[in-house]
């Protein structure tokens, strides 16, 4: 055991990842909808009443409906922050490894 080891500190890491990729996943299912949703249909090209919100996606401009616009703008803009916390938690379970393949690099 190494002074590396920690239950509490695990269970932590183990939670930031599950967070961190349940939050990703969700947010790439939500962007992968909305591609499938409006990606060559013509009638999102053009704001009506029920679709008045503007999306950008693949370099182009979409109306949809102001809750959907909402949902796909978070799903956009955090998406990368739930990957990085998954990463960070796997880094954070994996520091043993991480402090062994560190300082054996820094020995050479």
């Amino acid at each position: 055991m190494t002074t590396f080891r920690s239950k509490a500190v695990d269970r932590i890491a183990y939670a930031l990842v599950l967070i961190g990729f349940a939050g990703f996943f969700v947010c790439w299912g939500i962007g992968w909808t909305a591609e499938g949703r409006v990606l060559g249909k013509p009638e999102f090209e053009h704001p009506t009443a029920e679709r008045s919100a503007r999306i950008e996606m693949k370099e182009a401009t979409f109306f949809v409906e102001p809750n959907y616009a909402r949902r796909y703008r978070f799903a956009d803009s955090f998406s990368l922050v739930f990957w990085l916390i998954a990463v960070g938690g796997a880094g954070i379970k994996e520091r043993d490894r991480i402090a062994t393949w560190w300082k054996s690099e820094r020995q050479r």
